[in-house]
């Protein structure tokens, strides 16, 4: 997979429904639930989040290869700014 313009996101912690359940989720930008897998994610920017003690990846799956060239960050701490 390649994302070509980064991920951010704004929210916090709250509802979602998946599959058909509602869960409490947070607004991670990248998260591999148990059980997912990819040979390659490429992020050709960053991944940013804006939310109160949100993270910007949670990896509990199989991957490969992880390259991102923007960097990680939280708010304005992101390392590159997203176009």
């Amino acid at each position: 997979m390649v994302v070509r313009r980064g991920i951010e996101t704004f929210g916090g912690t709250g509802p979602s429904l998946v599959q058909g359940v509602v869960q409490t989720l947070a607004a991670i930008a990248l998260s591999m639930t148990p059980g997912g897998s990819a040979p390659r994610i490429t992020m050709e920017s960053n991944l940013r989040t804006h939310g109160t003690d949100i993270v910007p990846l949670e990896h509990q799956g199989t991957l490969q290869r992880l390259h991102v060239e923007g960097g990680f960050g939280h708010g304005e701490d992101a390392a590159v700014p997203l176009c």
